[in-house]
């Protein structure tokens, strides 16, 4: 596999109302790639003062509420 492109995994990592999460093994131990297929609307709030998140809607439309705003 080229070290530059990742496949979707064939099973979810983890699952939730709504949604499937996928989790992408890199070797930097640091950083974490997560993919989240979500099928229905959910509701699920994360706070986290130690991490950046970076979030791309590849498909389809969403919302999301960032320092209390929704964009």
């Amino acid at each position: 596999m080229n070290k530059y492109k990742r496949e979707l995994p064939q099973m979810p990592s983890f699952m939730q109302k709504g949604l499937y999460g996928y989790n992408y093994n890199i070797e930097n131990k640091e950083i974490s790639i997560t993919m989240e297929d979500c099928f229905s609307g959910h509701d699920y709030y994360h706070t986290n003062i130690y991490s950046a998140h970076i979030y791309y809607i590849v498909e389809g439309a969403g919302k999301f509420k960032i320092n209390g705003e929704i964009i």
